[in-house]
């Protein structure tokens, strides 16, 4: 419905992706493209960015939707599209974002960019760390569980000789 600065589509974009409605990813693409209203594309990035976050054959799609968003020629756009991309969290999204910031003139963007790809290299880097640390866990599970047998062995045969 038509409103001043589309705030009434906008409102729908936010709800809908705090409702988690994978049906308005197709909206939001659809919404994110040129032609539409600015303020609209806008609010349907910001959409995407929250509902790219749910697993399913959708999260390609927005996330190659706000990829191909950082050529945007509206600063703005290209401001809303790093904020989604930092929101989805996917390291993926890092060589467009490098190639932005290397390539963009607007100082903010460069800033922007380089923050949001120090984010996502941390947070790859804590997903790894806690991998690690799971393969840890598990190795010491399973060496306690067979120092565990071992004894009870040993128990066993101690109790057979007396």
């Amino acid at each position: 419905r038509e409103s001043h600065l589309d705030v009434l589509r906008n409102a729908c974009f936010d709800a809908m992706a705090e409702l988690r409605e994978e049906q308005a990813i197709p909206l939001a693409l659809e919404w994110t493209g040129y032609g539409k209203p600015p303020m609209a594309r806008l609010g349907a990035v910001s959409a995407l960015g929250k509902l790219g976050e749910m697993k399913g054959p959708q999260q390609s799609k927005a996330l190659d939707t706000l990829i191909d968003l950082t050529d945007d020629p509206q600063f703005r756009m290209r401001l809303a599209v790093i904020s989604a991309l930092e929101t989805l969290k996917d390291t993926k999204a890092i060589p467009a974002l490098s190639r932005l910031s290397s390539r963009d003139l607007d100082g903010r963007i460069v800033r922007r960019c380089r923050e949001v790809i120090a984010s996502l290299r941390e947070g790859q880097e804590r997903s790894e760390e806690l991998r690690k640390m799971r393969d840890y866990m598990d190795q010491m599970q399973e060496e306690s569980r067979k120092l565990k047998d071992r004894l009870e062995v040993l128990e066993t045969r101690l109790q057979a000789k007396t």
